[in-house]
């Protein structure tokens, strides 16, 4: 027996992360080293640096897919969880996308009447509410989520499934 629903916590890449906090280090070694910088000046560049490595470090979403709808929290801007219930739509689909050419990047994003929210890969669930706006939401197990689509949601909401245009 399957489970019928899916959940997931998603965050940026961990090299990712790394990576900023190692160009700080690197900025901040540098900064010591020039002598015509104030040290005011660089210990308040590093507090930005780390505040900004800090929100790269807290941003998370979180998921919930089943046979009520879709939950969602995209922390730390959106601290109360979303639903969105199944009859409120008119599509929803796991697909692939290119996150960087279709929403101009990773993170929240808005372009026309599409909201995107992906931290990570390239598949999501792409929904189209019935008054035409979308909603994209990033997810790295796709084939889980592909799977409760098509055993504990499609059934229950065949018009669902349908191809987004």
């Amino acid at each position: 027996m399957s489970k019928g629903y899916f959940i997931e916590k998603s965050r940026y890449p961990v090299w990712l992360v790394l990576s900023i906090l190692i160009i700080i280090i690197v900025l901040f070694i540098i900064g010591i080293n020039k002598t015509d910088i104030k040290v005011n000046e660089l210990w308040i560049s590093l507090g930005i640096f780390m505040a900004v490595w800090l929100l790269f470090l807290a941003i998370q979403i979180n998921l919930r897919v089943d046979n009520d709808g879709i939950q969602f929290r995209f922390l730390p801007f959106i601290n109360r969880q979303k639903h969105i219930r199944w009859s409120e739509l008119s599509v929803a689909q796991v697909r692939s996308s290119r996150p960087l050419f279709e929403f101009g990047g990773w993170g929240f994003r808005i372009k026309h009447k599409t909201r995107a929210y992906t931290l990570y890969g390239k598949w999501g669930l792409d929904i189209t509410y019935k008054d035409g706006k979308r909603l994209f939401i990033g997810v790295k197990d796709f084939k889980e989520l592909i799977r409760v689509m098509e055993d504990s949601v499609y059934p229950n909401y065949p018009e669902l499934n349908k191809k987004i245009e």
